[in-house]
Protein backbone atom coordinates (compact mmCIF):
# COMPACT_ATOMS: atom_id res chain seq x y z
CA UNK A 1 0.00 0.00 0.00
CA UNK A 2 2.62 2.55 0.80
CA UNK A 3 4.54 1.68 -2.79
CA UNK A 4 1.63 2.18 -4.02
CA UNK A 5 0.78 5.65 -2.18
CA UNK A 6 4.73 6.32 -3.22
CA UNK A 7 4.21 5.62 -7.35
CA UNK A 8 0.64 7.68 -7.22
CA UNK A 9 2.64 10.86 -5.63
CA UNK A 10 5.37 10.72 -8.40
CA UNK A 11 2.60 10.41 -10.86
CA UNK A 12 0.60 12.91 -9.47
CA UNK A 13 3.91 15.08 -9.52
CA UNK A 14 4.93 14.59 -12.96
CA UNK A 15 1.18 15.71 -14.50
CA UNK A 16 1.64 18.33 -12.41
CA UNK A 17 4.75 19.34 -13.51
CA UNK A 18 3.06 20.17 -16.82
CA UNK A 19 4.26 19.25 -20.69
CA UNK A 20 7.13 21.83 -19.96
CA UNK A 21 8.94 21.14 -17.18
CA UNK A 22 8.61 17.26 -18.10
CA UNK A 23 9.80 18.33 -21.90
CA UNK A 24 13.09 20.46 -20.12
CA UNK A 25 13.77 17.52 -17.91
CA UNK A 26 14.02 15.28 -20.84
CA UNK A 27 16.69 17.13 -22.83
CA UNK A 28 18.97 15.24 -20.57
CA UNK A 29 18.19 12.41 -22.51
CA UNK A 30 18.57 13.17 -26.33
CA UNK A 31 21.90 13.31 -28.03
CA UNK A 32 24.40 16.38 -28.11
CA UNK A 33 23.03 17.70 -31.71
CA UNK A 34 20.02 17.84 -30.41
CA UNK A 35 20.15 19.37 -26.93
CA UNK A 36 18.96 23.04 -26.19
CA UNK A 37 21.15 25.59 -24.77
CA UNK A 38 20.48 24.86 -20.74
CA UNK A 39 21.29 21.16 -21.47
CA UNK A 40 24.64 21.76 -23.39
CA UNK A 41 25.11 24.31 -20.34
CA UNK A 42 24.68 21.35 -17.54
CA UNK A 43 26.34 18.78 -19.59
CA UNK A 44 29.64 21.54 -19.62
CA UNK A 45 29.38 22.38 -16.15
CA UNK A 46 29.44 18.48 -14.86
CA UNK A 47 32.24 17.92 -17.03
CA UNK A 48 34.25 20.89 -15.89
CA UNK A 49 32.91 19.69 -12.42
CA UNK A 50 34.68 16.58 -13.17
CA UNK A 51 37.56 17.79 -13.78
CA UNK A 52 38.21 20.02 -11.17
CA UNK A 53 37.40 16.98 -8.54
CA UNK A 54 40.30 15.22 -10.64
CA UNK A 55 42.87 17.63 -10.31
CA UNK A 56 41.62 18.13 -6.49
CA UNK A 57 40.37 15.07 -5.45
CA UNK A 58 41.49 15.09 -1.82
CA UNK A 59 40.64 18.11 -0.57
CA UNK A 60 38.72 20.00 -3.25
CA UNK A 61 39.28 24.00 -3.61
CA UNK A 62 37.57 25.20 -1.24
CA UNK A 63 33.98 25.68 -0.30
CA UNK A 64 31.87 27.06 -2.80
CA UNK A 65 35.25 27.94 -4.61
CA UNK A 66 34.92 25.33 -7.73
CA UNK A 67 32.35 28.14 -9.78
CA UNK A 68 35.41 30.42 -9.78
CA UNK A 69 37.26 27.76 -11.35
CA UNK A 70 34.18 26.21 -14.41
CA UNK A 71 35.54 29.16 -16.54
CA UNK A 72 39.21 27.21 -16.44
CA UNK A 73 37.88 24.10 -17.50
CA UNK A 74 35.31 24.84 -19.76
CA UNK A 75 33.78 27.07 -22.61
CA UNK A 76 32.76 30.23 -20.87
CA UNK A 77 36.49 31.07 -20.46
CA UNK A 78 35.10 34.67 -20.43
CA UNK A 79 32.97 34.65 -17.49
CA UNK A 80 34.65 35.36 -13.64
CA UNK A 81 32.62 32.18 -12.65
CA UNK A 82 29.72 29.53 -13.33
CA UNK A 83 28.10 27.78 -10.73
CA UNK A 84 28.36 24.04 -11.18
CA UNK A 85 24.05 24.16 -10.12
CA UNK A 86 25.04 20.20 -8.97
CA UNK A 87 25.44 19.35 -5.05
CA UNK A 88 27.55 16.21 -5.62
CA UNK A 89 30.36 18.08 -7.77
CA UNK A 90 29.98 21.43 -5.24
CA UNK A 91 30.73 19.28 -2.59
CA UNK A 92 33.66 17.19 -4.70
CA UNK A 93 34.95 20.47 -5.82
CA UNK A 94 34.71 22.09 -2.46
CA UNK A 95 36.04 20.00 -0.07
CA UNK A 96 37.19 16.67 -2.15
CA UNK A 97 35.74 13.19 -3.23
CA UNK A 98 36.49 12.09 1.05
CA UNK A 99 33.95 14.73 1.67
CA UNK A 100 31.49 13.90 -0.88
CA UNK A 101 31.61 9.71 0.01
CA UNK A 102 30.50 11.17 3.72
CA UNK A 103 28.04 13.32 3.12
CA UNK A 104 26.31 10.23 1.24
CA UNK A 105 27.17 7.83 3.69
CA UNK A 106 25.30 10.29 6.62
CA UNK A 107 22.15 9.89 4.49
CA UNK A 108 22.70 6.84 2.76
CA UNK A 109 23.01 4.79 6.05
CA UNK A 110 20.01 6.65 7.46
CA UNK A 111 18.12 5.83 4.04
CA UNK A 112 19.25 2.09 4.34
CA UNK A 113 18.62 1.61 8.35
CA UNK A 114 14.88 3.35 7.51
CA UNK A 115 14.14 0.76 4.59
CA UNK A 116 15.36 -2.46 6.49
CA UNK A 117 13.46 -1.35 9.75
CA UNK A 118 10.29 -1.35 7.30
CA UNK A 119 11.04 -4.17 5.55
CA UNK A 120 11.77 -6.30 8.71
CA UNK A 121 9.14 -9.16 9.18
CA UNK A 122 7.31 -9.70 12.26
CA UNK A 123 8.36 -5.47 13.84
CA UNK A 124 5.31 -4.07 14.37
CA UNK A 125 5.63 -0.24 13.81
CA UNK A 126 3.86 2.67 15.99
CA UNK A 127 2.06 4.79 13.19
CA UNK A 128 4.63 7.15 14.14
CA UNK A 129 7.14 5.32 13.17
CA UNK A 130 5.72 4.26 10.04
CA UNK A 131 5.08 7.89 9.06
CA UNK A 132 8.62 9.13 9.64
CA UNK A 133 10.22 5.96 8.03
CA UNK A 134 7.82 6.49 4.83
CA UNK A 135 9.41 10.55 4.76
CA UNK A 136 12.42 9.60 4.89
CA UNK A 137 11.90 6.57 2.17
CA UNK A 138 10.17 9.11 -0.03
CA UNK A 139 12.04 11.92 0.37
CA UNK A 140 15.44 11.87 0.38
CA UNK A 141 15.12 10.02 -3.37
CA UNK A 142 13.76 12.84 -4.66
CA UNK A 143 16.10 15.49 -2.77
CA UNK A 144 19.13 13.80 -4.22
CA UNK A 145 17.80 13.89 -7.93
CA UNK A 146 16.75 17.10 -8.22
CA UNK A 147 20.47 17.66 -6.30
CA UNK A 148 21.96 16.37 -10.10
CA UNK A 149 20.23 19.73 -11.17
CA UNK A 150 21.17 22.20 -8.47
CA UNK A 151 23.19 23.24 -5.45
CA UNK A 152 20.66 22.23 -2.36
CA UNK A 153 23.54 22.04 0.44
CA UNK A 154 22.25 24.16 2.15
CA UNK A 155 18.31 23.45 2.23
CA UNK A 156 18.00 22.42 5.44
CA UNK A 157 15.32 19.96 4.20
CA UNK A 158 17.19 16.80 3.53
CA UNK A 159 18.78 17.42 7.17
CA UNK A 160 15.52 17.63 8.82
CA UNK A 161 14.37 14.28 7.05
CA UNK A 162 17.56 12.50 8.24
CA UNK A 163 17.31 13.88 11.78
CA UNK A 164 13.82 12.84 11.64
CA UNK A 165 15.12 9.39 10.35
CA UNK A 166 17.91 9.04 13.08
CA UNK A 167 15.46 9.66 15.80
CA UNK A 168 12.96 7.10 14.78
CA UNK A 169 15.96 4.61 14.48
CA UNK A 170 17.36 5.47 17.89
CA UNK A 171 13.66 5.18 19.41
CA UNK A 172 12.12 2.39 17.87
CA UNK A 173 15.68 0.08 17.08
CA UNK A 174 15.89 -0.52 20.91
CA UNK A 175 13.01 -2.09 21.15
CA UNK A 176 12.63 -4.25 17.92
CA UNK A 177 15.99 -5.87 18.94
Amino acid sequence: ANVTAALAVLAIGIALAGPSVVEKFQTVFVSAEERDDSATSRFEVWKAGMEITADYPLLGVGAFAGEHLVPRYSIYSGAKKKALHNLFFEISTGSGIPSLLFYLLFFGLIWGACFRLRVRQGVVLPVWAKCSTFAVLTGLPPYFLASCFSSGALIESSYVLAVIGAGTLAVVQPQSD
